[in-house]
């Protein structure tokens, strides 16, 4: 299973992604929610933007 944000991205599109991204706060073109915050410090609930090994 591919990443979850990449896999979102393919389904919705670049519009329908960016929407998401708005909704969520965190998301820019080419990381997912989860990996922005991750990167920043955010403490956020990761599961719901992709699933981590």
């Amino acid at each position: 299973r591919s990443r979850g944000g990449q896999t979102r991205k393919e389904q919705l599109g670049t519009e329908g992604y960016q929407e998401m991204g708005r909704k969520g706060g965190l998301s820019t073109m080419d990381e997912s929610g989860g990996e922005r915050a991750a990167r920043e410090g955010i403490d956020i609930d990761e599961s719901k933007y992709t699933t981590k090994s």
